[in-house]
């Protein structure tokens, strides 16, 4: 099973929750390695539960948080590319200040708004953490071959809208959806 929300992850974290056998959360991926110093774009939860600060202490990293609340909103909105633009412009802006070696789109809403993100962010290296976890998947999966592979969704709420808007982004894969329960995850 993977959570592949960050601030679904943030809160299993704080409630000191035990995941089932063979979970995944979006924070168990690897770092490239050689970066000293990473940049974090989150929503407000995920930034105030400190998890990406206590992942990245560690391994040795210093990290830069920024919430961006703001791009959330914009995403789910469908709000015009100029308006992303400018989010993402702001957030760039402050992680070059800091002069951080890579930008970690804290959300998995970023990701679909991440070749903004590479176009703003020059050299900076940009990462989406689900794809830094489908790697470690992929290679603990190539171990541990006797399993099946399914993609469950689960939502906070309204599993419907959730799918409308997984359509939109043309995901064609088969897939279901349902609203979240603690229960599925703690063992």
């Amino acid at each position: 099973m993977i959570s592949a929300c960050n601030t679904a992850q943030a809160a299993l974290m704080a409630l000191n929750v035990q995941p089932k056998e063979n979970f995944f959360g979006i924070l168990d991926f690897d770092l490239p390695a050689g970066l000293r110093k990473v940049g974090v774009v989150a929503t407000e939860a995920t930034v105030r539960s400190g998890v990406y600060l206590d992942k990245m202490r560690r391994i040795g990293v210093e990290v830069f948080q920024r919430p961006c609340q703001e791009l959330v909103a914009a995403i789910e909105s469908c709000a015009r590319d100029e308006k992303i633009v400018r989010i993402v412009g702001e957030a760039v802006d402050s992680m070059r200040q800091v002069g951080v070696d890579a930008i970690i789109l804290g959300c998995t809403h970023f990701p679909l708004v991440k070749h903004v993100f590479e176009r703003l962010s020059g050299k900076i290296l940009v990462l989406d953490p689900a794809e830094l976890l489908a790697k470690k998947l992929e290679r603990f999966l190539s171990k541990n071959p006797n399993g099946k592979a399914r993609v469950k969704f689960y939502v906070s709420s309204d599993a419907e809208s959730f799918s409308k808007k997984v359509l939109s982004y043309g995901v064609a894969l088969p897939y279901t959806v349902e609203e979240f329960s603690w229960g599925e995850i703690a063992g």
